[in-house]
């Protein structure tokens, strides 16, 4: 499990049920995590305390809570062996399946024994405020499973830079061996982290070629999160050196690297104070190379985020801890710094959806500023949630690394893209190009049924279709029916043109048939001088003045009703993202209520929710009032 493996710390399943029973291979599978693999191995397996246990925490980790409860609930219960830590686990896999009562009896039986431990006490309040994480408002995005990187190992880290994407994976070709295992009669003094594990490396993937190529493996270390300094043209690697076999004194510290491509040797990174016993690693950077960010091993109670600043290409001043706004008594991890203003964190020390969850806070300069800020789903899930990478300034798409359930293997890789709804203008040509003269067109969006038809200027209407949509079309075509079938492409809400070309049912159909059927053409903006109008904080209505203003706009376009209206609505960047989604398509349809009710037409209005604004100025997140309204506006285009 990438949780256990590449935290700063050894990671420890611990003992969770005291037997002195010689370990099985099957016993050696549960002890190194390979919990598909074990639950495979268990058909003819006679039921008992210890298998059930095992199954319970197998099928836990794999984050399959329904089957975890279906064993934990088999327990006895009375067992003086079975340690009480499992109420713990019990009690967070009722919880992820909305049990709320069953979980309290859990986490209250297990904190009559220990009613001062920090873990149970934060588990009892997340349990407690899960009814409200529920009726959280979900983020409208669209997610799901970048499969063509994943395998049932783990990847992880990913980032785009010259139009290739490069992440860590967990080296695809090699797989748990029991040769590689030293055990004796104290078997289960096994932990993960002290086993050889499968080497991780660096790949690349080019989204235009669909290729997949090996960029680094080290022949002595593993690679854990790293980052690229675009300032200093190279990376910043977590390495920690691999283990041939296993031993009982095997306990490799994580540690931050600079590396060039091309170069066979990274170089140690050396921070003041940190020696070579202590794990550091998951750094990330600000865009001027000036201040490091990374998570920095502190024992017992976990890791902690801290910052240095830079003295040389190697060298960086000792580690200043971030505030209680970010680092607990647990864990916070993977820090991505993004646009030098916002710093995304993982953390399992706070009040989210449970395990590792993603938060956000601003920042500027080495230094976090306001309030941690709990992203919604379906960036956190009830699993663990490692990391969140925009792909673009306006953090329309991007990818998040999670193990959540019914993933590929380990920790996944998943895209997301907000659906911004969009406006697709269909044209259908023959062989030749030109147009079809058929008056009306059947088309099938997801099994409805939509009549699509000409208008008078002799183009089809436009109708609205969210991306990867599955659309079936059924038209006449002189003496042929013609039936296709194609998903609608992810064009991120831009204008855009769908043409579909047909052939005559005599002619020879070409080869490549599938590859030619849709075509993206990007219609040109048409600039206007039409100023843009501004909100008050937190606010969507719009003024009278702004009112006033807005006439001569509504002028133009009922005066021409062949152009289109854009309006592109936007928010400041204080609150969630997904708030200010939602805050800046209020906003447009504020907009267009006002224009509907001043006899503009439906059909000539576009609206574009952007969400928050990227700033220019330097100063974002923690600018003054005369910047924030700034971003706080409506922006007007006409086509």
């Amino acid at each position: 499990m990438l949780k256990y493996t590449f935290l700063l710390g050894i990671g420890l399943l611990g003992t969770l049920i005291n037997t002195s029973a010689q370990t099985s291979s099957n016993d050696l599978l549960f002890d190194n995590f390979e919990f598909r693999k074990f639950i495979n191995a268990q058909s003819n397996t006679t039921e008992s305390q210890k298998l059930n246990l095992q199954l319970a925490h197998s099928y836990y980790f794999l984050n399959d809570f329904e089957n975890a409860n279906n064993y934990f609930a088999k327990l006895d219960w009375n067992d003086d062996k079975l340690e009480l830590v499992n109420h713990l686990f019990y009690a967070n896999s009722l919880k992820n399946k909305n049990n709320i009562q069953a979980a309290k009896k859990e986490i209250l039986s297990y904190l009559t024994y220990y009613p001062k431990d920090k873990d149970a006490l934060l588990l009892k309040d997340q349990i407690e405020n899960y009814p409200k994480l529920k009726d959280f408002t979900e983020a409208k995005v669209l997610l799901y499973n970048f499969e063509i990187l994943n395998s049932p190992s783990a990847q992880f880290s990913i980032i785009s830079k010259d139009e290739n994407l490069f992440y860590v994976s967990e080296n695809k070709n090699i797989s748990f061996s029991k040769s590689e295992i030293e055990f004796t009669e104290n078997s289960e003094d096994l932990v993960y982290g002290k086993v050889a594990r499968p080497e991780t490396c660096i790949y690349s993937y080019n989204e235009k070629s669909v290729t997949e190529t090996l960029v680094k493996s080290f022949e002595k270390y593993n690679i854990g999160g790293f980052c690229w300094s675009k300032s200093d043209n190279f990376w910043f690697l977590t390495l920690t050196p691999k283990a041939s076999k296993w031993s009982k004194m095997n306990k490799y510290a994580p540690r931050i690297y600079t590396w060039k491509e091309g170069s066979n040797t990274p170089k140690k990174l050396k921070i003041k104070g940190v020696n070579g016993a202590t794990g550091v690693g998951h750094p990330t950077v600000s865009a001027d190379g000036k201040y490091l960010v990374y998570s920095l091993d502190k024992g017992v109670n976990g890791s902690d985020l801290y910052v240095s600043s830079k003295i040389s290409e190697s060298k960086w001043t000792r580690p200043t801890k971030l505030s209680t706004e970010v680092n607990t008594f647990k864990d916070e991890v993977f820090p991505i710094i993004e646009g030098d203003s916002v710093l995304y964190f993982s953390s399992d020390g706070k009040l989210g959806y449970g395990g590792l969850d993603i938060y956000k806070i601003g920042y500027k300069n080495g230094n976090v500023v306001g309030k941690a800020q709990l992203l919604s789903k379906p960036f956190n899930t009830e699993s663990d949630d490692y990391s969140i990478y925009f792909k673009d300034k306006l953090k329309t798409q991007g990818f998040v690394v999670s193990d959540r359930e019914n993933g590929k293997g380990d920790a996944d890789i998943y895209f997301f893209n907000t659906i911004t709804p969009w406006k697709l203008e269909l044209q259908i040509q023959d062989e030749e190009g030109q147009f079809l003269t058929s008056d009306e067109i059947q088309i099938k969006v997801n099994g409805g049924v939509f009549e699509i038809k000409k208008l008078d200027n002799g183009v089809y209407e436009k109708i609205h279709l969210e991306p990867n949509s599955t659309v079936s079309l059924n038209l006449t075509y002189e003496d042929s029916l013609i039936s296709r079938e194609f998903n609608i492409p992810n064009t991120n809400g831009r204008d855009t043109t769908l043409i579909l070309k047909v052939w005559h049912k005599k002619k020879l159909l070409p080869p490549n048939l599938d590859q030619e059927i849709t075509k993206i053409s990007e219609n040109e903006n048409l600039k206007s001088n039409f100023k843009p109008i501004y909100f008050e904080f937190n606010k969507f209505s719009i003024s009278n003045d702004y009112k006033k203003q807005l006439q001569e706009l509504i002028d133009f376009v009922k005066n021409n009703p062949d152009r289109i209206l854009i309006v592109k609505t936007l928010a400041d960047e204080r609150g969630d993202v997904i708030y200010n989604l939602e805050l800046s398509t209020k906003r447009a349809k504020e907009i267009y209520t006002f224009l509907i009710s001043k006899g503009v037409k439906p059909k000539q209005i576009k609206l574009q929710s952007l969400g928050e604004a990227v700033y220019d100025e330097k100063c974002s997140p923690i600018c003054d009032e005369s910047i924030h309204s700034k971003y706080r506006r409506a922006d007007f285009e006409i086509r």
